[in-house]
């Protein structure tokens, strides 16, 4: 799969099919959004690609730090991959960008990758103020001679699927139904780092991550989770907080208890998986008690574990 980062024409896309849109978390939406791209690439012998940015554009609308992230770049990047996306147009989404009228953002589109065919979703805007939409694409494809798709709204238990809607259940700690809205479980990538190292201390050590600040992160709690290392899925407690039964201050973290895994893990890469939230943040009286619940949790996960509710 290329990956390409600035407006530049590209021969080897000439004749494409491309998918438009910001694509935070790729969604149950975006997947069908995509696979309607690639069917209609496949049916005709051609390649399929997908056009987004580095960055959401909520991060130049809004003039603050914009909406946080479902998905990390290189994550979306891998997913796509194992969609079959052929290359994907990445680019920065800048003031400039922001301030281009509709038909001169069709007009670089064209010029620069000649697609044939363009799929977006029903809400998508584009151009200054968000000015164009489908209608906009489908009545200059006549100019640009291309043909344009919409993908109507998708739902689930009457709800419209939506970053926005998986964003307000994650922040609620709906951890199941952001799953179900994701089609995965929601997770949180990161390199283990060194904590406190309390967990060891009381037989139950953790694996700690610092996630980056722009991504949406679930209320702080005690989750039933997996982790992926070594190439498999270890069921584990995941707690997300700053320890305020040691600690007056601590700096929010993410550590996760591996049932029954006896590795080092400290510099390497793991994947987190948010199953179901058990229970919310506590300050306990002492060492003890702390200990008694994060066994209590762990019983609680081996019950999953073997139950898969």
């Amino acid at each position: 799969m290329r990956l390409m980062t600035r407006w530049t024409r590209d021969e080897a896309a000439a004749g494409c099919v491309l998918a438009l849109g910001a694509f935070d978390g790729l969604h149950i939406g975006h997947r069908v959004l995509m696979a309607k791209a690639q069917r209609i690439a496949r049916e005709r012998g051609l390649t399929w690609g997908v056009f987004t940015f580095a960055n959401h554009p909520s991060t130049v609308l809004t003039g603050e730090n914009g909406k946080k992230r479902l998905m990390g770049n290189m994550e979306r990047l891998s997913v796509l991959r194992d969609m079959g996306c052929d290359f994907v147009i990445q680019l920065q989404f800048t003031p400039a960008l922001a301030a281009m009228e509709a038909e001169d953002f069709i007009k670089h589109l064209a010029q620069c990758y000649n697609p044939s065919h363009l799929v977006v979703g029903f809400n998508y805007r584009f151009g200054h103020r968000g000015a164009g939409d489908y209608h906009t694409l489908k009545e200059a494809g006549k100019r640009y001679n291309f043909t344009a798709d919409v993908v109507p709204p998708i739902t689930l238990g009457g709800e419209t699927v939506s970053s926005t809607l998986i964003r307000s259940c994650i922040d609620s700690g709906e951890m199941q139904k952001a799953g179900a809205l994701l089609g995965r479980p929601y997770e949180l990538r990161g390199e283990v780092v060194h904590g406190r190292e309390i967990g060891r201390t009381m037989n139950l050590p953790t694996a700690n991550i610092v996630p980056p600040p722009s991504r949406q992160l679930p209320p702080r709690g005690v989750y039933i989770a997996q982790v992926w290392t070594d190439g498999v899925w270890h069921t584990a407690v995941t707690n997300i907080g700053s320890n305020p039964t040691v600690a007056q201050q601590g700096a929010l973290s993410v550590e996760s208890h591996l049932l029954d895994y006896k590795g080092d893990l400290y510099g390497r890469l793991i994947r987190v998986r948010f199953i179901k939230k058990l229970r919310g943040e506590v300050k306990f009286s002492g060492m003890a008690q702390l200990k008694a619940q994060i066994e209590k949790d762990v019983r609680i996960a081996r019950a999953w574990e073997g139950l898969k509710i």
